[in-house]
């Protein structure tokens, strides 16, 4: 607002590393931050500019004039022309051009045009006119162009280039009066590789703008594609890599320099027709000088004939293009790679250059090539600022670079690198000269700027703490510097710290906040000798979308004395200020802010000023003071919607706490007063919010203005406030001056301690102790309640010297004590943090009280490690499967439950792995199962013969989809239609013909009749295919005829052949499931022929077993025939036990599914286990069978009487003898009957064996002939998907054909618009012509009025002065002559467009007095200046017209050419589409058929084989006898009507001819009467009548005019020579008089030297003669001599004029006109 002040741009400080352009030879302009500066390099003068618009994205200036263009940011942005001359004010706006963006500006030297690159989305090339305004034309770019540069072409200015990132553009501003167009024409890039280099290609450079080459159409539509898609296709067999653009300038021969990435130069020619490579890496002997991306920037120097390049390895050099070789020449080197390059545009004697550093140079172009200046901007962005003491500004940026700043002119003072990432900065307001650096890594840098040698600061660094293990994203000092706020990103801990040098920065101690800190800010005016600090926190809490947003305020207050007596605030001995002693409290506010201050407090409540994040307005909160224990939520007081538009920023609190400034990412600085911020405020744009807006901000201590530093733009900008009230500026310097006195004392004592301070050195990292936690990298806080317990940790290695050492008496008492003697004090690392020092030293002293207490825990100590390790001895003699692990000797509990917890999440993840793994192949197999089995109608299996052969595989068939059948059914549908239609057809043509008069006799049908090939039958009622061969395959002697199928000679369009592919679907189906039956019946007999078989095989082993016994050589050859996987699959998806190989691991599903299933079988074991009645009276009475079998009785033996035993035999009584031998003759008939079942047994095992290979020869018998099926059948599903695919492919080849005519259609179509389009321009630019031959013609009329009224308007002068006027009237100054009409041409790059040479009237010498003529008055004189100037500019209108009329027809007649052109493109378009269409008409006319030839050897003769039929055209017979039988009767009818008509034509010219002699019979009758009535009775008529020999006189008559005739010949021939010979005459006079002119002229010009000479002479004699009184005498006499020859050649031109008209009435008296008389 006016009514408090306003923010004026001082100056702004920053580079980004953008373009550069040279405004004169000594000042370049660049984009800095959100403005425009003009620097001038030489004197180091900086000027800026502020944006018209919002903000600047874009800029270019003018070669010639003092203009510099600015394009602005944001939705269509406009484009602002400013005149250095006129303080940079705006002279045009141009807008209409770029939706978003532009890539970049250009502007052209010759002309007053502006060229613009627009972006995303358009892409379009703008050119306007600066002199209005004007768009003059615009033409779109390829989608996606990125745009790197333009260069106007220094020969043609009608003509400029761009390069993208792929090719290069030239385009030509053609116009025609007022309409201006733009030709764009692309420049295809020559081949490139590195190992063959550039190869350039003989066909033309420029790329069509369309694509009309038959064979890329082709190309294009087999891949399927059409319409402007073609254009942009390559064939993959035709891609190359192609040589990439990096930088373009202009020669002076009007060829176009490109410089390729890598390394290479090519010179385009000839009009853009040819290309010539200048440099090519590859093919040079010397690679020392090429580089890749040495040509990253080029520039074309006029001047100096050279080409100026700057490369990405910081070299600028100098490239001499005279042939026959290119010379390089390094002219100077940088630090880094080159960016941008600008030459001076007059002169070019300098060139400026960017380099990746953000560095600018500037080098002299003479033959030093020296530096003239150099300026750092320093690469990076800014991340924090303050103000010391001294008015300067302090910046840091994000690399760790500080600069300090003059604030008055925004020189930079001095800088300084600290080689670490910084995210913050304060300076002290108590020590001028020192600054604090929060890094990145958590350490406070404090340095000292104050070290000033001869003139110049020196920054060091005097020391460094770790405060953080974070970045340190806020450092504020109190008002007074007597301390310092430090928090982290990630932490939840402000450290106050001692802000002065005695105190050596120590840190007093730090206030826990319950969440980490975002921002912090410090306010001291609120009450006295004590500050109130303001911390936003993060907001960790979990939130919903529902819930609205807030933001958690930490308020506590800090004070001087406080600190001097802090001991007395902590809580415990970490220094750790009470919440309640600093008045700690947590306010909620319902917002989401991300900065905060109080603004006024009071003794019960706090203000807090904050810019919502909702709707960004400035908000004012009231919360209450005194109940910390408790989150207060604030409650709105105020509110100023009129803020900012875009959330974030940061916010800022004058010293005197009256003033507030706000910024956020919009890029605007508002400035509101405390008192009143909705009325009392200003505001300015500092910087944009596309580059991230403001980052930070600093208002002043003396309230002379705000300093801000950019997000992403890397400026800082100083804006100067003038308020409106002095006393609020006033306010602000008297409580500065305040805060000075009371510090006075104090500054003087630590600037002088400061500046006694020695420069900080890293110490070196001493070893740490062993036992200790040094070599952890952070050192981790001790828990309070921890007092002094001790970890023991055993390792193998502990164990290993423990028994080494007890191998030697008396060492393991010694080991033990000095292990455990000592406790392992926790030691902090070396580069710990403050509070971790502090905790370690807490630590120490509050160890130090328990000592006693220690020194009996050691004890108890040293007994358990001793049974600890006996036990350990005692594990390792164990056996392993009764060892513990190691770790179960841990009496660590922490850490062993760590580590266990630390195994568990280790199961845990693996566990996860492997479930997911599983489940990955499971789902694999699920979906393997799915496609290739469960989805199957008829599952894929094999059959194998029992005795080995081939095996058959039946076919794999799935069911038909639903929409497979209907597509079926359809087609069927339709196929029954079509035949009906067709015999309803037939039917209708053959009773048509019975009822028509046959012209063929009946001997020729009897012919016709016997020459008949016999033709199939029908089926119901539908003609079949007549053959197997015409068929194609073997199909219908399996499955029938089908009547359904196209014959292979109809299928001549999409339809019948998608159909017919249907239908062979379908029978491959069938043929198929045919197949399959027959697989499935043999299939279904080896499985029960199997059975059978096993059967006879467990016969045979138990027949074996019994003759032979259970071990034997032949049993083990009886092996059962069993189905392996390929026969049955389903096999290989069920995973048996025995296939498992390792251990089988169950999940906890499956564990109880085992468990379950053990209990029911260990239950039923239990119960078969049990006493059974029914098997043990079986087992009892009938030894467990219910029948008893014949080998089961002849098995058992007879039972040996016990005497036979006891006694021997020669102590047998006669019972036991005879018993005895009845026992005997019983084992011999047992014996008997054993061998007769021994061999009945052996019949049977051969009988079966028998059966077993005669129904294995059966079966392979059976497998033979179904591979002999299989066979066939697979030769008939080879011969129908042969005829798919043949028809899939003329399917396929139709198609490409089809997208190649659309694409042709497409064609003729764009340029059928497109001649419209120039038809329409042909006629708008042939009007124009018309009019402006209209305005040719009014300056010519009225040039020729202006000549004519010279002497009406000097008619009050004599007549002799108004003729020496008219000559000095009609005299002009020596000019360059006009152009031929015929070499004009306005847009040839070699030439300039032809223009007139302009005249002023500075360049008219004789305006002047001095140069009247003798007697003319100067009023006169005058008068005849101004007259003869109105003409001058008459004549130069007349020139100007008649230049721009040869342009417009030259414009009309390229309009013309385009035209015709056109015509040409849409003619060659048309015949391209009639050979495409005829090509697919011979595409469905040419069938591919296939034939089914019967196999066998023919013999032939070698003259009728014909073994190509790629010319033959097959046709049915019945075709060509129908045809014969049709041309013979109309052959006969056309005889016939060929006999009437020839007599009847003779009789019509018999006619003719009769009726034409009677004509002219009847002319020339009345020829003779007319000539009879018209004749009159002459002399020579009379005299003919009356002379009797009239032939004689005329034979004499005749004599005599020959006589006359020769003699006029011989005349004319004498004349003829006579001429011949005064013409040789002439010849010879003519070169001597050319001979005598040259040396006239040549004498003439010595004449003319001589006469100059003389009237010089004159001159100075007349000036002479005018001294004396005799001149004016002379001057008298010359004036009436004069006077008299002027009266005197009047007189005798009166005279002539006479004379003239007597001599003309004499011609007329002498030669009167005849008048032809018409008889």
């Amino acid at each position: 607002m006016k009514n408090f002040g306003e923010l004026k741009p001082c100056w702004i400080q920053g580079y980004d590393g953008g373009e550069i352009w040279h405004l004169d030879e000594n000042t370049i302009c660049y984009k800095a931050g959100n403005k425009f500066q003009l620097h001038d390099l030489k004197v180091d003068k900086r000027k800026l500019f502020e944006s018209p618009g919002n903000g600047v994205d874009k800029i270019a200036t003018h070669p010639a004039k003092l203009w510099f263009a600015i394009s602005e940011l944001g939705l269509q942005p406009s484009i602002y022309v400013c005149d250095y001359m006129l303080g940079g004010n705006v002279i045009l706006q141009l807008t209409g051009g770029a939706v978003m963006k532009y890539q970049t500006i250009v502007f052209s030297e010759k002309r007053d045009y502006l060229v613009a690159i627009s972006g995303v989305p358009d892409y379009t090339a703008f050119v306007w006119d600066c002199k209005d305004g004007k768009l003059l034309c615009q033409t779109a770019l390829t989608p996606g162009a990125k745009v790197t540069s333009i260069v106007f072409s220094e020969v043609n200015y009608n003509m400029f280039a761009i390069t993208t990132e792929e090719n290069v553009q030239i385009f030509t501003i053609q116009r025609c009066n007022e309409l201006y167009q733009l030709f764009k024409r692309e420049v295809i890039m020559p081949t490139c590789s590195v190992e063959t280099g550039i190869t350039t290609e003989d066909s033309t450079i420029i790329k069509k703008e369309r694509n009309l080459t038959y064979r890329s159409m082709h190309e294009a539509s087999i891949a399927g594609l059409s319409g402007p898609a073609v254009d942009a296709f390559v064939a993959p067999e035709k891609r190359v890599e192609r040589f990439v653009p990096t930088a373009i300038s202009w020669y002076d021969g009007g060829g176009l320099l490109v410089g390729g990435r890598g390394g290479q130069l090519i010179l385009i020619t000839h009009e853009f027709s040819h290309i010539k490579v200048l440099l090519d890496t590859p093919a040079d002997e010397d690679k020392e000088n090429f580089v890749h991306g040495m040509f990253n920037q080029m520039a074309w120097s006029t001047k100096r004939g050279v080409l100026l390049a700057a490369g990405g390895d910081g070299l600028i050099r100098s490239l001499d293009l005279t042939p026959p070789s290119v010379s390089i020449k390094l002219l100077w080197r940088a630090n880094s790679s080159l960016k941008h390059l600008s030459l001076s545009p007059q002169e070019n004697n300098v060139v400026v250059v960017a380099s990746a550093d953000n560095g600018i140079d500037m080098i002299s172009l003479s033959s030093t090539s020296t530096s003239i200046s150099s300026f750092t901007f320093l690469t990076g962005q800014f991340v924090a600022m303050d103000e010391n003491l001294s008015n300067q500004i302090i910046t840091c940026r994000d690399n760790g670079y500080l600069q300090i700043w003059n604030k008055s002119d925004g020189k930079i003072l001095a800088d300084f690198s600290l080689n670490t990432p910084v995210a913050s900065l304060a300076c002290s307001p108590l020590v001028n000269d020192l600054v604090v650096v929060g890094t990145c890594s958590g350490h406070l840098v404090f340095l000292d700027t104050g070290a000033n040698t001869e003139d110049a600061i020196n920054i060091r660094t005097i020391q460094m703490t770790r405060m953080h293990h974070d970045v340190i994203n806020c450092v504020r000092f109190d008002e007074q510097g007597r301390f310092l706020l430090t928090s982290s990103s990630l932490g939840k801990n402000i450290y106050v710290v001692d802000g002065t040098p005695s105190s050596q920065f120590e840190c007093i101690g730090y206030i826990a906040c319950p969440r980490n800190v975002k921002s912090l800010q410090i306010n001291s005016s609120l009450l006295p000798n004590k500050s109130t600090v303001t911390a936003i926190l993060v907001n960790d809490k979990p939130t919903s979308d529902e819930d609205p947003p807030v933001s958690d305020v930490v308020v506590f207050r800090i004070g001087a004395e406080m600190l001097a007596r802090a001991d007395d605030y902590f809580k415990t001995g970490r220094c750790d200020f009470d919440a309640s002693a600093v008045g700690l409290q947590v306010i909620t506010l319902n917002d989401e802010v991300e900065s905060a201050t109080v603004v006024r407090s009071n003794d019960t409540s706090y203000v807090i000023a904050v810019i919502s994040g909702f709707d960004k307005a400035y908000v004012e909160y009231q919360a209450d003071q005194g109940m910390p224990e408790l989150e207060q939520i604030a409650v709105e007081i105020a509110r100023d919607n009129d803020g900012h538009k875009l959330t974030g920023g940061v916010m800022k609190l004058s010293n005197n706490g009256k003033v507030i400034v706000t910024s956020s990412r919009d890029g605007y600085v508002i400035m509101r007063s405390v008192a009143n911020p909705v009325k009392d405020r200003c505001e300015n744009h500092f910087h944009s919010y596309l580059c991230g807006g403001t980052r930070d901000i600093h208002l002043l201590s003396n309230g002379a203005g705000v300093v801000s530093i950019g997000a992403q733009d890397a400026s800082i900008n100083y804006y100067k406030f003038e308020a409106t009230r002095a006393d609020l500026i006033a306010n602000m310097i008297l409580y500065q001056q305040k805060l000075t006195r009371e510090v006075e004392q104090l500054r003087e004592e630590e600037e002088d301690t400061l500046s006694k301070m020695e420069d900080w050195m890293p110490a070196a990292k001493s070893p740490s102790p062993p036992g200790s936690r040094a070599s952890s990298a952070r050192s981790a806080p001790l828990d309070d309640d921890v007092t002094a317990e001790v970890d023991i940790k055993i390792t193998a290695d502990d164990d290993s010297k423990h028994r080494k050492s007890s191998s030697k008496p008396g060492t393991a008492d010694a080991a033990m004590s000095d292990d455990v003697t000592m406790t392992p004090t926790p030691t902090p690392c070396s580069d710990a943090t403050w509070l971790e020092l502090r905790e370690a030293e807490w630590r120490k002293e509050d160890n130090s009280k328990f000592d006693e207490y220690k020194r009996n825990l050691r004890k108890n100590i040293k007994k358990l490690r001793k049974k600890i390790l006996g036990l350990r001895d005692r594990n390792s003699r164990l056996p392993d499967i009764e060892k513990l692990d190691l770790d179960e000797f841990n009496l660590d509990k922490q850490q062993l439950q760590q580590m266990r917890t630390l195994q568990d999440e280790t199961l845990r993840e693996v566990r996860e792995e492997i479930r997911f793994e599983n489940l990955t192949q499971r789902f694999l197999a699920y979906q393997i199962r799915k496609e290739c089995w469960d989805e199957m109608d008829t599952k894929g299996r094999s059959l194998k013969p029992l005795n080995g052969g081939s095996t058959v595989s039946n076919y794999p068939m799935k069911k038909l989809t639903l929409q497979e059948s209907l597509t079926l059914n359809q087609v069927k549908r339709k196929r029954q239609l079509e035949l009906n239609s067709q015999t309803l057809q037939a039917e209708l043509e053959a009773k048509a013909s019975e009822s028509t008069t046959s012209t063929v006799t009946a001997t020729d049908k009897e012919t016709e009749t016997d020459t008949e090939a016999p033709t199939d039958a029908e089926v119901d009622g539908h003609p079949v295919i007549k053959s197997l061969s015409l068929h194609g395959s073997l199909a219908p002697k399996i499955l029938g005829k089908n009547a359904l199928f196209y014959s292979q000679l109809e299928l001549h369009n999409r339809e019948s052949k998608i159909s017919q592919i249907t239908l062979l679907k379908e029978e491959l189906r069938k043929i198929k499931d045919e197949f399959n039956k027959e697989f499935n019946i043999i299939y279904k007999t080896k499985e029960h022929e199997l059975e059978k078989m096993n059967e006879r095989n467990n016969r045979i082993r138990y027949i074996q077993t019994y003759i032979h016994g259970e071990v034997g050589t032949v049993f083990n050859q009886v092996i059962d025939d069993v189905m392996d996987v390929y026969e049955k699959p389903e096999k290989a998806l069920v995973v048996e036990d025995h296939e498992v190989k390792i251990e089988r691991v169950l999940n906890e599903e499956q564990q109880l599914e085992k468990e379950a299933r053990d209990k029911v079988e260990e239950k039923e074991r239990r119960l078969a286990a049990a006493d059974n009645k029914l098997e043990r009276g079986l087992k009892d009475m009938m030894d467990g069978v219910l029948q008893v079998k014949r080998e089961d009785v002849l098995k058992s033996d007879i039972p040996v009487p016990e005497y036979v035993l006891q006694k021997e035999e020669g102590d047998f009584n006669m019972e036991e003898l005879q018993g005895y031998k009845a026992y005997q003759e019983k084992c011999k008939e047992l014996e008997i009957e054993r061998e007769k079942f021994r061999k009945s047994m052996e019949a049977e095992r051969r009988k079966l064996m028998q059966t077993n290979l005669e129904a294995r020869q059966d079966f392979d018998d059976a497998a033979l002939a179904l591979f002999q099926k299989k066979i066939k059948a697979e030769l008939m599903v080879n011969q129908e998907e042969m005829k798919i695919v043949r028809l899939i492919y003329s399917i396929l080849l139709e198609d490409e054909q089809n997208k190649h005519t659309n694409h042709v259609n497409y064609l003729i179509e764009v340029y059928s618009k497109i001649m419209v389009q120039r038809r329409e321009e042909l006629e708008e630019a042939e009007m124009i012509v018309d009019d402006y031959n209209d305005v040719v013609d009014n300056a010519v009329a009225e040039d020729k009025i202006l000549e004519r009224a010279f002497k009406r308007e000097f008619s009050d002068q004599p007549l002799s002065l108004v003729e020496v006027l008219f000559k000095h009237f009609k005299k002009r100054p020596k000019m360059p002559r006009a152009p031929q009409v015929s070499t004009m041409n306005f847009y040839k790059a070699s030439a300039k467009p032809p223009e007139i040479p302009k005249i002023t009237r500075e360049s008219i010498e004789r305006d002047y007095d001095a140069h009247a003529p003798d007697g003319v008055q100067v009023e006169v004189w005058q008068r005849l200046c101004r007259a003869r100037w109105a003409k001058i500019e008459c004549e130069a209108k007349v020139r100007e017209t008649s230049l721009m009329l040869i342009e417009i027809k030259h414009f009309c007649d390229m309009k013309r050419t385009q035209v015709e052109k056109c015509a040409t493109t849409v003619d060659r378009l048309i015949q391209l589409r009639i050979r495409v269409q005829d090509e697919k008409m011979k595409a469905q006319l040419n069938l591919n058929v296939q034939f089914l030839l019967k196999q066998g050897q023919v013999e032939s003769k070698p003259d009728q084989l014909v073994p190509n039929y790629t010319d033959c055209t097959l046709l049915m017979r019945t075709v060509i006898e129908d045809l014969n039988s049709t041309i013979k009767t109309l052959g006969l009818g056309k005889v016939a009507a060929m006999m009437d008509s020839k007599e009847f034509k003779i009789a019509i010219h018999q006619l003719e001819w009769e009726k034409k002699k009677m004509v002219m019979q009847m002319e020339d009758l009345q020829s003779r009467a007319k000539y009879i009535q018209g004749l009159k009775l002459t002399r020579s008529l009379q005299a003919y009548l009356s002379e009797e020999d009239y032939d004689s006189q005329q034979a004499h008559v005749l004599v005599q005019l020959e006589g006359t005739y020769e003699s006029l010949e011989k005349e004319k021939k004498k004349q003829v020579k006579r001429l011949e010979d005064a013409a040789v005459d002439l010849q010879r006079s003519i070169r001597l008089k050319g001979i005598e002119n040259e040396e006239l002229d040549r004498v003439l010009e010595e004449f003319v030297l001589e006469v100059s000479e003389r009237h010089n002479i004159n001159q100075v004699n007349n000036a002479n003669m005018h001294s004396k009184t005799g001149g004016k005498n002379q001057k008298m006499k010359q004036i009436v001599q004069r006077r008299r020859l002027v009266d005197l050649a009047k007189a005798q031109a009166q005279e002539v004029a006479v004379m003239r008209a007597e001599v003309e009435r004499l011609r007329m008296k002498t030669f009167p006109a005849l008048v032809q008389i018409d008889h």
